[in-house]
């Protein structure tokens, strides 16, 4: 499920799915620490993706993501986590430049590529236990 979003507005979107899996309560300060950005840029980001339709956020309350911001954030880090793997079990790229270059890589790649770099990924691992 591609939104149109802003490679900004998905890194945002990212970061709030992320820290309620890790505390399930997110608030604009968890986000703004997350992404090292000031929390005026929270603000902004949140009411764009309350607009959106994507999160449900009313000022200095917890921050939960809609059915349809779910939705979206499962597609970006499911885009985030297969360029990563990609670049980690088959180019042999160190952690950290593959966690760096799939933050980068997940904005502008198409689900289609990201699910055959998935399948090749899975395929060469399953190649390899035999």
């Amino acid at each position: 499920m591609k939104e149109n979003l802003s490679a900004s507005m998905e890194d945002y979107i990212e970061a709030i799915s992320r820290i309620m899996a890790e505390k399930q309560a997110v608030r604009a300060k968890d986000i703004a620490e997350r992404l090292n950005v000031t929390r005026p840029s929270v603000s902004g980001a949140l009411r764009t993706l309350v607009k959106s339709g994507l999160i449900d956020h009313v000022p200095y309350d917890v921050i939960t993501l809609t059915n349809k911001g779910a939705l979206v954030a499962k597609d970006i880090i499911h885009r985030h986590e297969s360029l990563r793997e990609f670049f980690v079990d088959i180019l042999d790229i160190e952690e950290g430049e593959a966690e760096t270059a799939a933050c980068s890589v997940e904005h502008v790649v198409s689900k289609d590529i990201v699910d055959k770099l998935a399948a090749f990924v899975k395929k060469t691992k399953k190649n390899r236990e035999k």
